[in-house]
């Protein structure tokens, strides 16, 4: 009995994995397309992420599971598995179809400033393209192919040791104490920065330091925007005291480029250090 019952436990595997085998070639046959970012928030710390979706629509979706090593100067991504995540949400007209997607995360630690060759392989094809890192940005050239393609050639991490945000609060009477908390923040180790007219993600061009923001009825936003010389942790700190024991009506956002995201003042109160632990 033993050796029929290891026959059927071998074909069913071989059934299986085929099956597997077809539906990673279906999800990929006709490419997938790569939409990438760089990010500072979350438990990960600062990070390239990078998310791929298939090209081709099914009537089943699927979550894309990715292999991913660096070795020297080349980036290999393969594509290793789909997990079903169950048929389409049906829309009036058409058949109901749906894109799939799967992604990594690579820590900016991990790709130091030079050029990287990335390859992505799945069982439908094998493509390859060139990623430039700089202390500035990061430029991806996939060429002409057709089964490896991104809408988004370059992104720009924002600088590290950088503190902004804003303060927010209702009636022109309490600009004053906006200006004060200003001029107290700036005895804290912190300098006006200036950054370059990228697009950053998380940071808004428009939010230049101490730019104004006023909309009915009476609300206000002062925007801030330095450079640290000091740890986020100590500098939120020591601003914490001040807000206590000065008792300003404002609500103050802060983050910095290092994870961390904090709220002071009169908005539910929030701290979160990111890596400047």
């Amino acid at each position: 009995m033993k050796r029929p019952l290891l026959l059927v436990a071998l074909l069913a595997g071989i059934v299986f994995g085929c099956q597997e085998d077809t539906n990673i070639a279906a999800v990929a046959n006709d490419g997938l397309s790569l939409y990438w970012d760089h990010e500072i928030f979350g438990e990960e710390g600062r990070r390239f992420r990078f998310e791929f979706s298939s090209q081709k629509a099914l009537s089943e979706q699927y979550q894309l599971v990715f292999q991913k090593t660096i070795t020297g100067n080349v980036i290999t991504v393969r594509l290793t598995n789909t997990t079903s995540q169950g048929p389409c949400q049906p829309f009036p007209g058409d058949k109901p179809s749906c894109i799939s997607k799967g992604g990594f995360s690579i820590p900016e630690t991990d790709l130091p400033p030079g050029p990287y060759t990335i390859n992505l392989i799945t069982p439908s094809f094998t493509e390859s393209g060139q990623l430039t890192i700089t202390s500035e940005k990061a430029v991806l050239d996939l060429g002409a192919n057709k089964q490896f393609t991104s809408s988004i050639e370059q992104v720009f991490p924002i600088p590290r040791q950088l503190l902004f945000g804003s303060i927010v609060y209702t009636g022109s009477d309490k600009t004053q104490a906006a200006n004060n908390l200003i001029a107290y923040l700036s005895t804290l180790g912190v300098t006006p920065v200036t950054l370059p007219d990228h697009p950053y993600r998380h940071l808004s061009r428009e939010a230049l330091h101490l730019a104004t923001k006023d909309w009915p009825e009476d609300n206000h936003m002062i925007s801030l925007l330095y450079s640290m010389k000091r740890s986020f942790r100590d500098i939120v700190g020591d601003l914490k005291r001040y807000v206590d024991q000065t008792g300003q009506p404002l609500s103050i956002y802060l983050y910095s480029s290092l994870g961390g995201e904090v709220r002071l003042g009169t908005t539910d109160p929030l701290f979160i250090y990111g890596s400047d632990q």
